[in-house]
């Protein structure tokens, strides 16, 4: 049985449900019906290629999480060692998860099909979506509010609003996401002037750069591993936001996800008609309440308490889903290296339920608390425990 990997598949076009079916090629297999998946997106790549400058291009990037999968031999697929593809041979709906726009080749390699050697090209590409600092920069200066007495703008009047202050608020995290997608994905809550509401903050690469941490702090997984990282990726990847407010819904909601921004996609559009009050474009990329978490980075500091809590559970706790799922991709070593055959089973589904990561926070609270008596060295105890032991008897033949 193969074992369980996320397979990347992209498109110019939006896709929904997939059938097998044997594609037009001749160079490969014609009798297998099949979806054509890739390991990884740069595989995607060299097999869309094919010999052609795809530089400039937009694809739109689909997967799937499975172990059903069958890998074709060189004689079916004779680049398969090189593109990482696979054959899914059932119907699926893969998820989306954003758009790249291929930036150019960055370089190639020498690679051996069918006897001879060919340069396989090396692509660079990056997601079309904005970063933290251009989603700010494109609200500082844009129009402001008639009553100016608060600030002229969304960017200026997020000040007004607060964020919540408690761990416990931040439990909204789907683990699965996180760690088999690597897709961090927040709702942050928001007290704002009139009333309460929640912005969602989603990015890619928390984990890949926990993982970088944790070799630097030579292989331990602490709190400020993923404090750093959630920093870092916030600063430097593409970020994409929504917030509850109606001045999301109206202004922002539709802007957002046809500029490749917005945590929802083209499903939940609004679309620019009745009541929306933007049709020019022209008011930023954000609502005051998400300039606030653009802007106001302490809830950077509950949510890694939130992952650092359950990556700690789950240790002591959960050690199936935390062997096979979490161990992997924090420190880079297959379930089936570290353990053996009597610990792996097919748990790996990881709990994000909003009553457990309640539990696990609190559960956390007393983890490392000073114990009494958990500070004696273990010889004076084991001498002390023996000179008690000794009196005792002493005490009995008198």
């Amino acid at each position: 049985m193969p074992v369980e990997k996320t397979l990347y598949h992209l498109s110019e076009k939006p896709i929904g449900i997939l059938v097998p079916r044997v594609p037009k090629s001749d160079y490969e297999d014609q009798t297998t019906p099949r979806i054509c998946f890739s390991t990884s997106i740069q595989g995607c790549l060299i097999g869309i290629n094919e010999g052609k400058d795809i530089t400039g291009k937009t694809f739109k990037v689909y997967t799937i999480t499975t172990d059903e999968y069958y890998v074709p031999k060189l004689s079916e697929v004779a680049d398969q060692h090189v593109t990482g593809e696979v054959w899914v041979q059932f119907a699926c709906e893969p998820e989306y998860l954003y758009e790249i726009k291929v930036t150019g080749q960055v370089g190639e390699r020498m690679e051996e099909i069918n006897g001879d050697m060919f340069p396989v090209p090396i692509w660079n590409y990056s997601l079309k979506e904005d970063t933290r600092a251009q989603l700010v920069n494109k609200s500082k200066n844009t129009g402001g509010y008639k009553d100016t007495s608060r600030g002229k703008n969304r960017f200026e009047r997020k000040r007004y609003s607060k964020l919540a202050s408690a761990v416990k608020q931040y439990n909204t995290i789907d683990m699965n996401d996180l760690f088999k997608k690597d897709i961090l994905q927040v709702n942050i809550p928001v007290v704002g002037e009139t009333d309460n509401y929640e912005v969602t903050i989603k990015m890619e690469g928390v984990i890949a750069e926990i993982a970088k941490n944790i070799k630097s702090n030579k292989f331990k997984f602490e709190h400020k591993t993923v404090v750093q990282a959630i920093a870092k990726i916030f600063n430097s990847a593409n970020i994409y936001t929504k917030c509850t407010c109606p001045d999301h819904l109206y202004n922002y909601a539709h802007w957002n996800i046809v500029n490749n921004v917005s945590s929802d996609d083209t499903s939940k559009d609004p679309g620019p008609g009745k009541g929306i009050r933007n049709p020019n474009d022209d008011k930023g990329r954000g609502c005051k309440h998400i300039l606030l978490v653009l802007a106001n980075v302490d809830w950077i500091m509950k949510v890694a308490s939130v992952i650092n809590n359950y990556v700690h559970y789950a240790e002591e706790k959960l050690q199936k889903p935390f062997l096979n799922v979490i161990f992997p991709k924090l420190y880079g070593v297959p379930a089936d290296e570290m353990v053996t055959q009597d610990l792996i089973d097919d748990d790996k589904y990881l709990d994000s339920s909003k009553g457990l990561i309640d539990a696990i926070n609190d559960y956390a609270k007393n983890r490392g608390k000073f114990v009494k008596g958990s500070n004696i060295n273990p010889v004076h105890a084991n001498k002390l425990e023996a000179e008690q032991k000794a009196k005792k008897e002493a005490e009995a033949k008198d």
